[in-house]
């Protein structure tokens, strides 16, 4: 294939980078996890809270203890350089989905190390991760699975090397460093590469079953000794991480925690999977579909499915079922929680349809000129569309949390920075914003502050408090009235 041919693809990439991620990273809305965590960090970069007891406002989460707490210390240090602007988040963001990016493509070089032909095609892998649901929606969102993604990707890449017998011992050290920094950033669910080992051995019989073994063991008990030093070096690591577990891990599977992403399904996880593969299985279909169109012959199913690369797929596609099926143990369910294994189906995946790929595309460049036009002009006619969507949307809040926005900062605005003002309810919508914005903290204990908000609906009269006219939608924002 000639390379400026391919050029074509870059720009769908483009495309497709534009529309699925930038759109929704250039507004200034966000789901509100990933706004909480942000206030979070910005509190730690400001000295209020310690990594071990990080804490969200003077009233809620005073040592927040929800997650571990890593995510929140690197973010930390990117409010430090960049400062308190709505755009910080964003270019933490943008700075792990490019580190993702890079990964896949490391990886996917690596499994193609011996067919140039095919290893040139990244961005197929990168087209599968990008056209999504779970990406569009979440990838850009601030969330914990990030970072976790990172982390758990150079795992893998570290324990392919044990698995092939390279520097045993070196290797499981740093693959179970990275394990424990996983931990760090969202618990268990970061643990799944400890499958790999068993994994890639049931695929490659590389080597004995009982050296897989001893190499797992000992990859967890060099991922448990990071912890003895960690709780010896800083006792208040011990604490902070047990308060996780019971708060979150154990209250989880208890089924204590309901008011969020609880499904009385166990396996809802399993259609959300769905829709993350979908639109990878339709791609494969269709590749498939051109390749019997150019090349008029049967497809070379066997010689693939016998292939290095598709053993490799298949060992990818493990890791990704093992990274979301366990999913189904906890009554917490939710289509982000997927965003740690969508890499590894879009590698698998891609590993099979670059091969049908290939197939059609070279004879489609050189027998299907007019149609290669004008999927070039649509192309460049699709990069215009997509950069004027995301600068029309830059610095926009959405439809999910304008008023919102609009509210925090018209509050703000009248109350100014880090006051503690009462409320009649607690949301945490408003809390996050106000917090992020202003640092202003809610009380909903008693109405004693000097500032009261209450809901544009409420009925109940505060006659020590007057109303403050503001251009708000959904609060209203009154001030004590001094006594004469």
């Amino acid at each position: 294939m000639k390379s400026h041919k391919n050029s074509t693809w870059w720009g769908i990439l483009v495309v497709a980078i534009l529309l699925f991620y930038l759109s929704e990273l250039a507004e200034s809305s966000m789901y509100i996890d990933g706004v909480w965590y942000a206030v979070i960090s910005q509190n730690l970069s400001q000295g209020i809270g310690s990594f071990w007891f990080p804490r969200f406002s003077e009233t809620f989460f005073s040592a927040f203890h929800e997650h571990p707490p890593l995510m929140f210390g690197i973010q930390s240090l990117f409010f430090s350089i960049f400062g308190d602007s709505w755009l910080t988040e964003r270019i933490y963001s943008f700075t792990q989905y490019v580190g993702i990016a890079g990964l896949i493509i490391f990886l996917w070089r690596k499994i193609f190390r011996l067919r140039p032909d095919l290893r040139k095609l990244w961005f197929i892998p990168l087209l599968l991760w990008q056209v999504n649901l779970a990406n569009y929606y979440y990838l850009s969102a601030n969330l914990l699975e990030s970072p976790l993604i990172i982390f758990n990707l150079m795992t893998i890449a570290f324990l392919w090397k044990v698995g092939e017998g390279q520097k045993v011992f070196f290797n499981l050290l740093i693959a179970a460093f990275l394990l424990f920094l996983s931990f760090l950033t969202k618990g268990f669910v970061g643990l799944f590469p400890l499958a790999f080992l068993a994994i890639y051995w049931l695929v490659f019989k590389s080597s004995s079953f009982l050296t897989m073994i001893f190499r797992t063991v000992s990859l967890l008990l060099l991922f448990c000794g990071y912890f003895v030093v960690l709780f010896l070096l800083q006792p208040e690591a011990l604490e902070s991480l047990t308060n996780y577990l019971d708060i979150q891990v154990f209250a989880s599977l208890k089924g204590e925690r309901r008011l969020y992403y609880f499904r009385e399904n166990r396996f809802f996880i399993i259609g959300q999977m769905f829709i993350v593969l979908l639109p990878m299985l339709l791609a494969t279909v269709v590749n498939m579909l051109l390749a019997k169109w150019q090349t008029k012959v049967n497809l070379p199913f066997q010689n693939i499915l016998q292939s290095y690369e598709a053993k490799m797929a298949l060992v990818f596609l493990l890791i990704g079922l093992s990274a979301s099926l366990p999913i189904i143990v906890s009554p917490r369910q939710a289509l982000p929680y997927l965003l740690p294994s969508i890499p590894f189906f879009s590698i698998s995946i891609g590993i099979i349809l670059s091969f049908f790929f290939y197939e059609w595309w070279e004879k489609f460049m050189l027998h299907q000129k007019n149609w290669f036009l004008l999927l070039r002009i649509a192309t460049g006619i699709g990069l215009l569309v997509s950069i004027s969507f995301c600068i029309h949307k830059y610095g926009k809040s959405n439809q999910r949390d304008f008023a919102i926005i609009n509210d925090a900062h018209e509050i703000g605005n009248v109350i100014g920075h880090q006051q503690t003002i009462s409320s009649t309810e607690y949301n945490m919508y408003i809390s996050g914003y106000l917090m992020r914005f202003n640092q202003i903290s809610i009380d909903t204990s008693e109405t004693v502050r000097p500032y009261l908000i209450t809901a544009k609906d409420e009925q109940t009269s505060f006659p020590s408090f007057e109303r403050i006219p503001l251009n708000t939608l959904k609060y209203d924002l009154y001030q004590r009235i001094l006594k004469k």
